[in-house]
């Protein structure tokens, strides 16, 4: 397949709304498998309709093929209430893999074009198994294996014929009625928004005819469709014409060409056939003859997807205009770049006109002249709500947002290069507040005259930043939701091949993370899926004998807690046996078995992340319990995560990974140990403390101190530094006061003794060596204010 230059915008438009349309369909596809209603069936419907009257524009005729196959199911299903199986299901989502897989193929294409002719192959992708699996859906419940074996083609273009005229005949005849109510009014006042109104329903028409002569082999339909495109597209020419010379309109001729369009309707509706004198005299009314109008619909090819991608770039000038006037920050030669192919679009759909308003805008935001520049942008943007009703598809498919509610969208594309720059910089933002926090102090010293002055200044500076980082950081945030949602098609699949029933249920799909940390994610989250669904959730005849509903549970959660996000997978299956667990330590030789007698059930919890521990009785190529676990660990652990395990017997099971909101920046605690300054993360200390210095007592060899009626053991950071003996007379403390750190260990709380607390901000996160990082205690650095560089402490993987 061929593509012209010009043919390439139309397909990036065709791309960009694929991608709109397939984002949300799996999600529809299970509702649509768990209810059955209606309004879901409808759903569906919508959106395989919309793919493939997208496709039909762009000329991608396996998706045509595939989506139309699977559509003409969805409408007997939706108007006869036939039976929706599982197979109708899989079949779907079949159908969805292959869009993707063939728009994944258009993208790969298009990331390497580099201008001229587009060389696209879109042969054998596997079709043709879809549509045979479509066409003997409804097979065995028919049970026509009288009738006389037809071959695949012939069966397919009957099918095809039929559902493709019918809907275009319906969609024709609503379209006629609807001029010609148009018509009436126009002969009582020649109103611009009228105008449009017949030109919008001319050109579905045409896209109408078009779509279906791409998808119907019949050549009995071939003339008539093709007369009707003509047809339509003269009378939409001679309304553009009226509408760009404000000019008067031939109302008589359209009223004519209306009338000679419900004759071609109601000749395809019988079978009979259409006098094309009919035709020649209209042309002639116009000057025209067949071969004129012939060629006219060839150089003003004008189809529905050039309009959609018209409306898509245009819509993003107006939007990244929008962002300037808003932030007065960003890159103005994006506007230029956005503006290029804007105004190729423009002198493609017949408006030259308008070519100068875009110059213009593109002047405004380059010279920062953004009063202007937005009345300049709502000049365009009423513009494209006046010529919107054009880019509307000729089926009519019900979509989430109307054009206008798109020019509108509170959402502007930013490339990711751009995005991770100016994060980085107000990484730096953070190092230079520091920096200057620190000048401030010194300067305040040396002239203490200043002190008050300074101090206002370090506040609304520090106010400042800390907004502004506030504000770039959550670019990168996305929902959780975001991430759940590709689980549904696994769950459903999951169970189906392991008979079982499970259900999947999602909460707090609104809390955000950083998207590496949510890309960090998925692999963690798919082992505990698969795990919950093989090994913890029990089969429907197990479950029914234990009193439970024979449908399992699956829960996907995500909550905050203090700067920590929470994700937790949760199912009411077996639950995992604790005392297991400890026989399978001790066999494996991982433990001793009075060690293992020793242990409490949070520590053994604890072992089935270990390499390949796993307690099942059989392996299977899906999971084991505790295969992979210890991938969940590693992940969550490298971004300074923690991962639990809670879980009754016979109940159930729920795995927490307590994630940071953000890998960049943190807030922490700057602290003295020996002669070194090191920064502990607030989140993972309980508490602060100052004690007296005859609080701590010595037992054998080891301090513990009375916190609150409870007795913690108390170590010095020191010796966990330097392995070497710290003697608590040895130390000196202004006013015998003790600072003691209190960090939650993974089964106690212990007591962390440092030299001083210093103070407590945000720090910017760099990465060290991996060498560097000495068994997970170290987990990054900063750059302090004076230039130096301090390391950020793991204090619990210091104490474990």
């Amino acid at each position: 397949m061929r593509l012209k230059e010009e043919d390439v915008e139309i397909l990036k438009g065709v791309l960009e709304e694929s991608s709109e349309l397939l984002s949300g369909l799996e999600d529809k596809l299970i509702t649509l498998e768990q209810s059955g209603s209606r309004e879901s069936v409808n759903g569906v419907f919508r959106v395989f309709h919309s793919l493939k009257g997208i496709a039909g524009f762009a000329n991608l005729s396996p998706i045509v093929s595939v989506t139309h196959s699977v559509e003409s199911i969805l409408k007997r299903i939706r108007d006869e209430g036939a039976l929706i199986k599982p197979e109708l299901i899989d079949l779907l989502l079949d159908t969805a893999d292959f869009c993707k897989i063939v728009f994944d193929r258009i993208a790969a294409v298009l990331s390497t074009y580099r201008g001229g002719e587009l060389e696209l192959d879109l042969e054998d992708l596997g079709e043709e198994e879809i549509i045979n699996r479509a066409k003997s859906y409804f097979e065995e419940e028919q049970k026509e294996s009288k009738q006389p074996e037809v071959t695949q083609s012939s069966a397919l273009t009957e099918e095809f014929g039929k559902e493709a005229l019918s809907d275009f005949l319906d969609e024709l005849e609503e379209n006629l009625h609807a001029a010609e109510i148009t018509m009436v009014d126009l002969e009582k006042s020649q109103n611009a928004d009228l105008f449009r109104d017949l030109m919008r329903y001319m050109h579905s028409i045409k896209g109408g005819a078009r779509l279906l002569l791409s998808i119907c082999n019949d050549s009995a339909l071939v003339g008539p469709v093709k007369d009707i495109e003509r047809v339509s597209h003269i009378l939409e020419d001679q309304i553009q014409r009226a509408i760009k010379e404000n000019t008067q309109m031939d109302l008589q001729t359209i009223f004519e060409g209306i009338d000679v369009l419900k004759k071609y309707a109601d000749a395809l509706r019988t079978g009979s056939t259409v006098d094309k004198k009919q035709i020649e005299a209209l042309f002639a009314t116009k000057g025209i003859s067949s071969e004129s109008a012939e060629q006219v619909e060839k150089e003003n090819a004008e189809d529905l997807a050039t309009k959609e991608a018209f409306f898509n770039i245009a819509t993003q000038l107006v939007q990244y205009a929008e962002f300037l006037i808003e932030t007065r920050t960003g890159d103005k030669s994006e506007l230029g770049r956005i503006a290029e192919p804007l105004k190729a679009g423009l002198l493609m759909i017949g408006h030259p006109e308008k070519i100068e308003l875009v110059d213009k805008i593109v002047e405004a935001g380059e010279s920062d002249d953004f009063q202007r520049l937005k009345a300049l942008a709502d000049e365009l943007l009423n513009w494209l709500s006046g010529k919107k009703v054009a880019a509307e598809q000729p089926s009519q498919p019900i979509s989430s947002q109307s054009t206008s509610e798109k020019a509108v969208a509170q959402t502007v594309r930013v490339n990711k290069t751009k995005l991770d720059l100016m994060v980085n910089l107000v990484g730096e933002l953070i190092t230079l507040k520091n920096s200057l926090r620190y000048l401030f102090a010194v300067i305040t010293w040396k002239l203490p005259e200043f002190q008050s002055d300074l101090k206002a200044l370090s506040m609304r500076f520090e106010r400042l930043a800390y907004d502004f980082q506030t504000a770039a950081l959550s670019l990168k945030m996305t929902p959780v939701g975001e991430l759940f949602r590709r689980y549904k098609r696994t769950v459903r699949d999951l169970a189906r091949s392991l008979n079982k029933k499970v259900s999947l249920f999602t909460e707090g799909e609104d809390v955000e993370l950083d998207r590496s940390i949510l890309e960090l994610l998925s692999d963690p989250l798919t082992h505990l899926v698969r795990n919950a669904i093989d090994h913890g959730i029990e089969p429907p005849e197990e479950r029914k004998r234990f009193g439970k509903n024979e449908e399992g549970k699956l829960v996907l959660r995500a909550f905050y807690k203090g700067n920590f996000a929470f994700v937790e997978v949760e199912d009411d299956g077996r639950g995992i046996d604790v005392s297991k667990l400890r026989i399978k330590a001790v066999d494996k030789g991982i433990v001793e078995q009075e060690e293992a007698l020793r242990m409490s059930d949070e520590e053994v919890l604890q072992l089935i992340f270990l390499p390949g521990y796993s307690t099942a009785e059989r392996v299977t190529d899906l999971s084991g319990r505790g295969v992979g676990m210890d991938v969940v660990k590693t992940n969550i652990e490298s971004v300074g995560g923690k991962v639990t395990v809670r879980t009754e017997l016979g109940k159930g099971t729920t795995v927490s990974m307590m994630i940071p909101l953000s890998l960049m920046v943190i807030k922490g605690l700057l602290v003295k140990i020996g002669e070194e300054r090191y920064i502990v993360p607030t989140d993972t200390i309980k508490e602060i403390l100052k004690i007296p210095l005859n609080h701590l007592h010595s037992y054998r060899g080891s301090l513990f101190a009375n916190i609150r009626g409870k007795t913690i053991p108390i170590v010095f950071a020191e010796e966990l530094f330097t392995l070497n003996r710290v003697e608590l007379r040895q130390k000196r403390f202004p006013f015998d006061l003790v600072p003691i750190l209190v960090v939650q260990g993974a089964s106690s709380v212990f007591g962390v003794i440092v030299d001083a607390f210093l103070e407590e901000g945000d720090y910017l996160v760099k990465g060290i060596p991996e060498q560097a990082r000495v068994s997970n205690l170290v987990s990054g650095a900063t750059v302090m204010g004076d230039g130096s560089v301090v390391l950020i402490l793991n204090l619990e993987h210091l104490i474990s």
